[in-house]
């Protein structure tokens, strides 16, 4: 009887271990996908690439080119009056594996300011990692809205993984 109540106080200790582990990556993952975000409102791009899927970044040309690429851009919409006034992320959904990569969903909406609109996506970020958890990078959604995009992209992903159907932003009209 002792042994018996023995082993099953070793179970359920591991048990707890596994949810705490599963608990901190899910914060693990969360914090760096709002590190991605945040980096962004913060202007600080060198972070951004960092946090950017690698093949996402040498498909920009490099680190210092996507630096320059999302600088450029993001003076374009300055100019224009376009701002990024918000970007939150949600909880990240269940990981899968396939090989030595993960994979994991994280919600994240996006609202922009227009002279003429409002505008709110939502969308998600895909966490990768190529190391079982320890490190994660991130691709955004919209980038990855077709087959072709994916298969250039992505690296094989588990059976029954699937990527979320995006949907159309929200536009509200400013009164002038």
């Amino acid at each position: 009887m002792k042994k018996l109540l023995g082993m099953m106080l070793v179970t359920a200790g591991l048990v707890v271990v596994a949810r705490g582990d599963e608990a901190a990556e899910t914060a693990l993952i969360r914090k760096k996908a709002l590190s991605l975000v945040e980096s962004i409102q913060k202007g600080n791009y060198a972070l951004l690439a960092d946090l950017t899927y690698p093949k996402v970044v040498k498909m920009a040309g490099g680190k210092e080119k996507l630096i320059d690429a999302v600088t450029r851009q993001t003076e374009i919409m300055k100019a224009q009056g376009v701002t990024i006034t918000r970007v939150a992320v949600g909880q990240p959904g269940k990981r899968a594996s396939k090989g030595t990569n993960s994979f994991v969903i994280v919600p994240a909406t996006t609202e922009v300011s227009t002279p003429a609109a409002t505008i709110v996506a939502k969308s998600y970020l895909l966490g990768i990692s190529p190391d079982g958890g320890k490190t994660w990078t991130f691709i955004e959604g919209r980038g990855l809205s077709t087959k072709e995009r994916r298969d250039l992209i992505l690296p094989e992903m588990p059976d029954g993984f699937r990527l979320p159907q995006l949907q159309q932003p929200e536009i509200t009209k400013k009164t002038q």
